[in-house]
């Protein structure tokens, strides 16, 4: 049975979310390790202090957008939520790679 959301899917190429989720917590370690000019002129990853800074600032943007992984659950629970959350957090990746403007886009 075909279903319109990436989240039911289980084989295949990598859903859009996963790659937004992915994103996310790139762009949280980059900002954790804090890279000098020279590292982001380079495109060299920096280390971050914190290992779990990626996966904290993925949930503050979803958080953020209108998804709360403690009371929302899983993407499947509620589909078309999830799907408008990560449609927004997709526009706001789509104008910004700063991590403070990235929160303030998903927050309108």
């Amino acid at each position: 049975m075909e279903h319109p959301y990436d989240f039911f899917r289980l084989e295949g190429r990598v859903p859009v979310y996963m790659e937004i989720e992915n994103r996310l917590s790139e762009i949280g370690l980059w900002a954790e390790a804090q890279p000098n000019f020279l590292q982001r002129v380079l495109g060299i990853k920096p280390k971050p202090k914190n290992l779990w800074a990626g996966f904290a600032y993925k949930n503050r943007v979803l958080k953020e957008a209108g998804w709360d992984i403690d009371k929302d659950g899983s993407y499947t629970t509620n589909p078309d939520k999830a799907a408008r959350v990560f449609q927004k957090i997709g526009l706001a990746l789509g104008q910004s790679k700063d991590p403070e403007e990235i929160l303030r886009l998903v927050g309108q």
